[in-house]
């Protein structure tokens, strides 16, 4: 018989009780070994994913530069569908302005480089298409005024600030209103020369145009002899506007308006207050009274007579005929 067997109930009971036992046995993931195997598991998998995601990224790299030339298996010249926004530069000006060889492989990335190098376009897409050929859509720049050198030749503003050369334009297109006294910057995004502070002189001239049209369409030359170079100072009083009108506009019978003196922070207020001036006739009025001065000065000015009420109003003030 074995010793098992000999043994009595009590000392079998006795010998499974070590099973109660606290043991002091850790579970193979908590120990340091375990933790450092659990890690570098995790490392090779996230390598792999790196790995994977790289030969992907370098096959789409590849696949996408494949696609920036042309085939050289293209038989016959390659013809361009250009398209425009603005309808001022067509397909004659691109192939000048690139130098485009229809009968070579371009490389597209260069040749929306060099299209982006004209200050007139804002944004390019080339791209080529299933049978060889290439399709161009440009967005051009809006020009909301002129620049005028001595020698006469005339630039045009976008409403961005950027200047870009007018040669694309048709004349009875380009009629804005010239710009004087301005300060030119170099854009540091692009390189192009632009007005700073543009996108608030933007909003005055298009609010003019759209809101006022009667009365922008007298409108000559605007001076930035006071308007800043950083928006930040838009709100200053010494942040003005001055604006020329046409001789052609001026009524012989009345006193001749030298310029209008707006503000660059209250110009709509401005704008509304002159125009109901002239509607309702007090304008001429005012430029047509016995024993008037020969020429005025238009200031729209801030009265605080009572600071609770106040409120703008006309200004006229008399000037030398001689000093407009």
């Amino acid at each position: 018989m074995s010793r098992k067997q000999n043994q009595s109930l009590a000392e079998r009971m006795h010998a499974k009780e070590w099973r109660a036992l606290p043991q002091d046995v850790a579970l193979s993931g908590d120990t340091k070994s375990g933790t450092r195997r659990l890690f570098g598991e995790i490392l090779r998998k996230f390598s792999v994913v790196l790995l994977v995601g790289g030969i992907a990224s370098l096959f789409v790299y590849v696949w996408l530069d494949m696609m920036s030339g042309f085939s050289e298996e293209k038989s016959g010249p390659i013809a361009v569908a250009f398209e425009s926004d603005g309808g001022m530069l067509d397909e004659t000006w691109f192939r000048s302005w690139t130098e485009f060889d229809e009968n070579s492989a371009p490389n597209l990335h260069h040749l929306r480089d060099r299209i982006m190098e004209y200050p007139q376009v804002s944004a390019a897409r080339v791209m080529r298409l299933p049978d060889g050929n290439l399709r161009v859509d440009v967005r051009e720049r809006c020009p909301v005024a002129r620049l005028v050198d001595k020698e006469g030749r005339v630039r045009l503003v976008a409403t961005d600030g950027v200047i870009f050369p007018s040669e694309t334009f048709p004349l009875q297109q380009s009629m804005l209103p010239i710009l004087q006294d301005v300060r030119i910057a170099i854009d540091a995004k692009t390189g192009f020369e632009r007005v700073p502070a543009m996108e608030k002189l933007t909003d005055f001239i298009e609010t003019a145009r759209t809101a006022y049209g009667k009365l922008f369409r007298e409108w000559d030359t605007i001076s930035l002899r006071d308007f800043p170079s950083d928006l930040r100072d838009i709100g200053h009083s010494w942040s003005l506007i001055y604006v020329i009108p046409k001789a052609s506009a001026q009524n012989p019978e009345h006193a001749k308006v030298v310029e209008y003196v707006f503000s660059a922070s209250r110009f709509r207020e401005d704008l509304k207050l002159l125009a109901a001036a002239r509607e309702h006739r007090t304008w001429n009025d005012a430029l047509g009274a016995p024993n008037r001065p020969p020429a005025y000065r238009v200031l729209f000015i801030t009265n605080r007579k009572n600071p609770q009420k106040e409120f703008r109003e006309i200004r006229l003030i008399p000037v030398q005929a001689e000093n407009p």
